[in-house]
């Protein structure tokens, strides 16, 4: 992810090289002399910054701070603050959080990724407001083309609950018009 990171910060989506049959290429794919990556430029575009000013791990700092004050504030807002903070006590003395928080691989940004999307959904629908709406739809967006089969199972309670808001919504809308007919 580094690679591509830079890759990125170069310009390029690929790099050349002639001597493509001398290495085994685990993140790329061949195409002659060019070599693509394998996956989505977002969890590499997520680690750009820090690669460009030389500290890549200072990233992965950002990413850890931003999933553990996220699930702070996803619990605070179901529950109460005593909740959001042992939440967030509890994710960091998480063995699999310090784990994935530590290398380069697209769980925690993808986790992060994830968790601004549920406090944003869960954000536009008490405030209804649009701004929220964006944010969630953008991030579950870059969630899903970092890694597919997570976003859509992390979403799947998300998009049953928006239909559901939609259909009472219609349900509500219908009783009403026909209140007012009669």
């Amino acid at each position: 992810y580094l690679q591509h990171a830079r890759l990125l910060l170069s310009g390029k989506l690929w790099f050349t090289t002639p001597v493509t049959d001398a290495f085994h290429w685990w993140f790329f794919v061949e195409d002659g002399s060019r070599l693509y990556s394998k996956y989505q430029p977002v969890v590499p575009a997520i680690f750009a910054p820090g690669v460009a000013i030389g500290a890549p791990r200072l990233v992965l700092a950002l990413i850890g701070a931003g999933v553990v004050g996220l699930v702070g504030l996803l619990a605070r807002a179901a529950y109460d603050g005593f909740v959001g903070i042992v939440a967030a006590c509890l994710v960091v003395a998480s063995p699999l959080f310090l784990l994935t928080t530590s290398v380069f691989l697209p769980y925690a940004p993808t986790t992060l990724l994830n968790l601004t999307f549920a406090y944003s959904y869960l954000r536009a629908v008490r405030s209804r407001q649009l701004r929220w709406s964006a944010v969630a739809g953008t991030a579950v967006g870059l969630a899903f083309f970092a890694r597919p089969y997570t976003a859509v199972l992390f979403g799947i309670p998300f998009i049953a609950h928006a239909c559901w808001l939609l259909w009472a919504a219609r349900t509500r809308r219908e009783r009403q018009a026909d209140e007012a007919n009669t």
